[in-house]
């Protein structure tokens, strides 16, 4: 069977069919035969249209990145206003009546009863510092 050389055969067909063929018009020859100095200048005006569309786009987020940043920072130094107005100084109130509480609470971790003064102080200041703030509110 395989004893024998073997030989490469070539076979033409011919198309008989026409359906089976694509026609392409003289026009679309012409395009793909024309010079590449009609391509190369339709491929450097794409280039730089999108180049200049690039361009303004980077514009109108910088643009859009400069506002948005006066925003915030307007926002921070409006919210710190606020802050400012409502409390008087710049620590939070009753930090003395919080600390006293908290040390009897750590000598007597079992006795939470043992610290009622001291709570009840606490609270105390609470409400009044609340109360103040309500009535700074109002005035205002």
């Amino acid at each position: 069977m395989g004893s024998g050389s073997s030989r490469t055969r070539k076979l033409t067909l011919d198309n008989e069919d026409a359906s089976n063929v694509i026609k392409v018009s003289e026009d679309v020859v012409q395009r793909l035969k024309s010079d590449s100095q009609e391509k190369s200048e339709a491929l450097k005006k794409n280039d730089e249209y999108w180049e200049r569309r690039i361009k303004d786009l980077e514009s109108y987020h910088m643009e859009m990145h400069k506002v948005m940043e006066g925003e915030y920072n307007k926002a921070i130094n409006e919210m710190n206003t606020k802050e400012k107005k409502l409390y008087a100084c710049d620590t939070p109130p009753c930090q003395i009546s919080k600390a006293r509480v908290l040390e009897c609470y750590k000598r007597n971790p079992n006795q939470a009863m043992k610290c009622l003064k001291e709570v009840e102080a606490f609270t105390a200041c609470v409400d009044l510092q609340r109360s103040i703030l309500i009535d700074a509110k109002a005035a205002s």
